[in-house]
Formats: structure tokens, sequence, C-alpha cells
């Protein structure tokens, strides 16, 4: 597998290499997309095996309730936890406390205050650009369906990490048959009173280090993990929104929306 791998990628390096000298030649770009195919189908073959490997290991060898594996697990816990860090005087602080309360600082700095002051939305500006029509507005307005609930949970990866609930979207797909039912009817509830309670909101923060050695605050990227019913409620919303988001938004815009790359208006340039 791994051979093949590194087969396909010298392959598809060797026909890049040719296309860059001629890129109007049609049979290398045919060629060239035909390779590049291959070489993504025999990567993600070579990341699943690497999974399933991986997995057999952990369960032949990994988890069980040895001295070792408690060892194990401590060790990795005084690895992965923050005891010291600079405060914003550039002094070092230790303690979970006291970096807890440096890190939350900081993003609350970092984020600003919140604007009670607020501009009213000037209607004639908004009718100077297109429009949904009042169909189109019913549309997005319509209620869900248990299909589109389905297909939002479903689309998230298992290996995804899980929110304060501790359950991830595996969890979820397993045992659909049972909570399936339940699920749908609480997000359509949702919908329907306008009112999404505070818990399924709750987040994570997971904080990375950008640096080998990070000392301070901004050293760590934050990574949020939400629960797997915020994030459906996320996805179906999009899902929505992606439907009229071309119908409103200028066909030269190069961002955010799917099929278009910013890198269009950089070849434009």
């Amino acid at each position: 597998m791994y051979t093949q791998q590194a087969r396909a990628r010298e392959a598809l390096s060797q026909i890049q290499a040719q296309l860059q000298q001629d890129p109007c030649n049609l049979d290398l770009l045919q060629r060239e997309e035909a390779s590049r195919k291959h070489y993504v189908e025999s990567n993600q073959s070579t990341i699943s095996l690497i999974k399933q490997q991986s997995k057999a290991d952990w369960i032949a060898y990994g988890d069980k309730c040895s001295r070792v594996f408690m060892v194990k697990i401590k060790q990795r816990n005084a690895t992965t936890s923050i005891y010291a860090i600079r405060n914003q005087q550039d002094q070092w602080v230790e303690g979970f406390e006291a970096v807890t309360e440096v890190l939350t600082d900081f993003y609350k700095a970092f984020l600003g205050t919140k604007d009670s002051y607020k501009i009213p939305i000037d209607q004639q500006v908004i009718k100077q650009r297109p429009c949904l029509s009042i169909e189109q507005q019913h549309q997005l307005c319509q209620p869900f369906s248990d299909s589109e609930i389905k297909q939002a949970i479903f689309s998230i990866p298992n290996h995804k990490s899980p929110g304060p609930d501790r359950y991830n979207s595996g969890f979820y797909k397993a045992s659909w048959k049972s909570i399936g039912p339940l699920i749908c009817l609480t997000i359509k509830e949702i919908f329907s009173t306008g009112e999404l309670p505070s818990f399924y909101g709750e987040t994570k923060l997971v904080i990375l280090p950008k640096v080998q050695n990070p000392e301070r605050a901004k050293d760590f990227r934050p990574l949020s993990c939400c629960n797997v019913i915020y994030k459906c409620i996320t996805k179906i919303l999009c899902s929505r929104l992606k439907e009229v988001l071309p119908l409103i938004i200028n066909p030269f815009q190069g961002a955010f929306l799917k099929g278009r790359e910013l890198l269009f208006n950089v070849r434009l340039c």
C-alpha cells in the first residue's frame, strides 16, 4: 500500500513537471487529472489502513487495565497540561487556577467588549442589491424534515472530538434507530419555539500549542469542541442557506461559496 502511494505521488509529480513546461497540452491535462485522482484514492486508502492498524494495536496491546497503561495515562496528562504561563505583565504564574485566569483574561480581551449601541438596518440600502423573492423566503423558512436532520448528523465524521456531553457523532449514528425520532423532535421544537437551551451551546475549549515551547497565551490556538446537536443545527442551517446564497451574491465573489476559489481572482489579475 505504501509503495503504491509513493509510485502514484512520483507519477503525479512527473506529469505536473511536464505540464509546467506545456500548460496548454490537453493530453497532459487529462493525464494529470487521472493521475491526481489515482493519487488521492491511494492516499485515502493508506490513511484508512493506518487507522485500522492503530486501532487493532490499541485493542491488542493498549486498552488493558495494567500498571503500564495507568502510568502512560498519567504521563500523557502531565505532558498535555499547562502548569505555568506568563501573564500580561510578562511574569510567570503557576498553578491550574492561575493559568486558567490568564487564559480567560487573554481571550476576553482578544474578543473585545460587547457594544450596546446598534445602528438600525437601512432597508433602502438593502433593496439596492439582489433580494430574495417572497416564494424564496417562504422556502427558506420551511420546517426541517427528518431526512434533513438525519443527513446532517450522518455527515459528521466519527473521529470528530466530542463536546462537553462526551458523545460523538458515532454514538448517534449507531443508536439512530432508538434515539433518532427523539433527536428530530428536539431539533424541530428548537426551531418552532425559537429557543435554544443553553446546555446545547456549551463548548469545550481546547488549546493547542503553536510553537515548540509555549510560554504565553498567544502561543496557543483555541479549538472549540461543540455538542453534536449544536453541530447538526448549524449544518442544516448552512444546507438551507446554500440554496439561496448564489442568488444574492455577486458571481464575481471568489470565496466562501461552493465551487468558487479565491485563486480564481488571482489568476484573473
